[in-house]
């Protein structure tokens, strides 16, 4: 694990202390501000900004945008990247960092990542890929075609060919095959694959679909590890309301359409993480699949929206359509920029 890594996986843990501007409080999977402070010195609202476990190398201000550790700390200690280093070496408490050589000056934040870096190529390889396998999503899931390019879809053929793909630009056959162990089935059961973004558009990980719905496995595989927030998080706008579907292709789909503010579950349960995703919002349209599981899931998903003060309001899919996805296939020459409430047919009820 390289130094800065293991800094912002130590300074996690430290943040009620190393950032008291912040006045952090540990919540589940994340530290949520309890002050007013914002990353650009301001002030405003609390419990605005937040640092994710999975990702804590990046301060999320919901109010003035998001900031890395590294810069927001470059910021307060000068420009010096040694420096920046130095002093978050000695809050998060490594001391080998402080044995870096003047060597390492140059060493930023985008360098040390290389899983992040292989995680935004190996996407770039899946979205390669799909140009040649639309056969499920044409012909199972009646998507048109300009409708799948537009799609934040991929595929992957093999795990091999993927492996093969990584050592020819450089990775070591090490660092490669720790990226595809942590793919799961993904690429090999579950080929087809939707990048998992935090808000700034990160990749951290995917989500694999199978193509055979017979498959005794679960239609859906996360990478491991991947702490599940929700889809589509980072093109949502917190100005407007925000739509809550279960799907995460029918959050793809949507958007690809043009359909503002649809962010997927990922399935029927809300967890902590999700939960603080939705308080940036004014109300919470609520459009689960018209299913047994979708009524059962979503009288869950209100007690818990209650409990944490998110005002919602529930919506309906016309009678013969089981969810949005199944509901949006004739609307694909739709333009874009639309609410979801501008489709005839889906209505607002009371519950």
């Amino acid at each position: 694990m390289s130094t800065l890594t293991s800094i912002y996986q130590t300074l996690y843990y430290k943040l009620s202390s190393v950032f008291p501007e912040f006045n952090f409080k540990h919540c589940g999977n994340c530290y949520i501000s309890q002050s007013g402070h914002k990353i650009d010195s301001s002030t405003g609202n609390s419990q605005k900004v937040y640092v994710y476990r999975n990702n804590p190398g990046l301060i999320v201000d919901y109010t003035r945008g998001n900031i890395s550790i590294w810069d927001y700390v470059k910021n307060k200690y000068g420009s010096s990247v040694f420096r920046t280093l130095l002093a978050m070496a000695d809050m998060s408490g490594i001391k080998e960092a402080t044995n870096q050589n003047k060597s390492n000056q140059d060493y930023s934040d985008n360098q040390d990542h290389v899983d992040m870096e292989i995680l935004r190529l190996i996407w770039k390889f899946a979205k390669y890929h799909i140009n040649d396998n639309m056969k499920y999503l044409k012909e199972v899931r009646k998507y048109e075609v300009q409708t799948i390019k537009k799609m934040e879809i991929g595929y992957i053929p093999s795990k091999k060919s993927l492996l093969y793909y990584l050592i020819t630009l450089g990775f070591s056959k090490t660092e490669a095959i720790k990226a595809l162990n942590s793919l799961h089935y993904i690429g090999q059961s579950h080929k087809i694959v939707i990048p998992f973004r935090e808000v700034d558009g990160t990749i951290t990980g995917f989500i694999g679909r199978s193509e055979d719905d017979n498959n005794q496995l679960p239609k859906y595989l996360y990478t491991r590890g991947m702490k599940k927030g929700l889809l589509n998080i980072h093109k949502a706008n917190s100005q407007k309301p925000v739509t809550l579907v279960e799907g995460v292709l029918d959050a793809s789909l949507a958007s690809a359409l043009g359909i503002e503010n649809i962010v997927a579950i990922g399935g029927n349960m809300l967890n902590q993480r999700q939960i603080n995703e939705l308080k940036q919002f004014s109300v919470v349209y609520l459009l689960l699949d018209n299913d047994q599981a979708g009524i059962s899931g979503q009288k869950q998903i209100i007690e818990k929206l209650k409990r944490h003060n998110i005002w919602y309001k529930c919506l309906k899919l016309p009678n013969g359509f089981k969810d949005l996805d199944e509901f949006l296939i004739d609307k694909q020459d739709k333009k874009s920029n639309i609410s979801i409430l501008d489709f005839d047919g889906i209505e607002e009820v009371g519950l």
